[in-house]
């Protein structure tokens, strides 16, 4: 009978550790499944992390092609606007020598002749016409009357006199009548 007891024993025992054994598993189970809905929570926010870092690159990314492109664009820009402008002085400066050329050619024609004995007088009339487009530009039209008629006067009195233009009297602006600019330098010369 002790035997039996015994056994009885060790069987009470076996049943009693495998329920803490099963117990234990149980418990460790629960742990490890915490762990793993942890771990995937884990993941998964790494996961939603790593798409956001993905999607900031390509922003990223685009956004400094957009950068690039600008600075490239405003550039190309900046070199057209330098050249319009090197064609608009180019072609304001070829249209000034045309001018000069054309008066010179007037300047001659009306003193009758091809060419002229007189280089001095020639540069005279074509300051004073060059001086009346200068206030012309400027707008100040009694001015231009008042300069027109001052200048005629002293280039029609200076190649007979021989008189430094400071010299030469200047009768007021009634004294001359109304010519119109264009005619002006032509008649009174």
């Amino acid at each position: 009978m002790i035997l039996f007891v015994i056994a009885m024993l060790l069987v009470a025992a076996v049943v009693l550790g495998k329920y803490l054994i099963i117990s234990e598993i149980r418990r460790l189970e629960g742990v490890i499944r915490g762990k793993q809905q942890k771990l995937l929570d884990t993941s998964g926010r790494v996961k939603v992390a790593q798409q956001k870092l993905m999607v900031a690159q390509k922003t990223e990314g685009l956004a400094a092609h957009k950068v690039a492109t600008l600075k490239y664009r405003l550039t190309h820009l900046e070199e057209q606007m330098v050249q319009v402008e090197l064609i608009e002085i180019k072609a304001e400066l070829e249209r000034q020598q045309e001018v000069a050329f054309v008066l010179d050619k007037v300047i001659r024609k009306a003193l009758g002749q091809a060419g002229v004995e007189d280089e001095d007088h020639v540069r005279k009339v074509m300051g004073v016409i060059t001086s009346l487009i200068d206030l012309e530009k400027h707008g100040n039209s009694d001015e231009l009357i008042a300069a027109i008629r001052e200048k005629l006067i002293q280039l029609k009195e200076t190649p007979a006199q021989e008189a430094p233009p400071s010299q030469t009297p200047s009768p007021g602006p009634q004294a001359q009548p109304s010519v119109p600019q264009e005619a002006a330098p032509l008649t009174l010369i």
